[in-house]
């Protein structure tokens, strides 16, 4: 999802603008992208009310973080939804470099929630198995809750990183809205090396 919202292939606008089979191409791109995006909010809302109900039935730490998966995700949906529009409508999001790295922010902030969600999961599942007499004396409401608040801080800042260090911006911004367009290599490093490496080896 990440890689199809915000690294997604480049149309070069002057080739787009002269050329009908550009045209066409860009169009479908959108009109495809707009449909898959639309599927992701109502899937993520399915399987918060479905982890819901289970909760009422047997209450569990382990479902607040699928639910907090769900909602990650059903936040990649929307911001997708709303990136397929903006394509489609030609919006100002590629005009203006600030408004292009809000855009890449608010895209790579609940994906980064995602993936470091997946990680809380995999680590709940791994204490539930290698420790289960202790398990539920470890996995009460604070931990967990502090859990989520330390990752959604971690997600929002990796996020926002373009925005609070001026110094991650490429300075030769030429109007395509891209991660790679408008963040340097160091951020992707950043990125990838502070988020879904760590992640991966854990």
């Amino acid at each position: 999802m990440l890689g199809f919202s915000v690294l997604r292939p480049s149309f070069p606008g002057s080739l787009l603008q002269h050329s009908l089979p550009g045209m066409m191409v860009s169009l479908l791109c959108a009109v495809l992208h707009s449909l898959l995006s639309c599927l992701i909010p109502p899937v993520n809302l399915l399987v918060i009310v479905a982890v819901y109900q289970l909760m009422r039935k047997q209450p569990g730490a382990s479902y607040i973080y699928i639910l907090n998966l769900a909602a990650a995700d059903l936040l990649v949906g929307v911001m997708c939804v709303a990136e397929a529009l903006d394509d489609i409508l030609d919006g100002d999001f590629d005009r203006s470099q600030s408004f292009c790295l809000l855009r890449i922010a608010m895209s790579m902030t609940p994906c980064i929630g995602s993936i470091l969600t997946l990680l809380l999961i995999s680590l709940d599942r791994y204490l539930a198995v290698m420790l289960p007499l202790s398990y539920p004396t470890l996995l009460k409401k604070t931990p967990v809750v502090l859990s989520l608040v330390v990752l959604w801080m971690l997600a929002f800042l990796f996020g926002h990183l373009p925005l609070i260090l001026p110094s991650l911006q490429r300075g030769n911004y030429t109007g395509y809205c891209g991660l790679p367009y408008v963040a340097k290599s160091e951020y992707l490093y950043a990125i990838c090396f502070g988020i879904f490496a760590p992640s991966l080896l854990v």
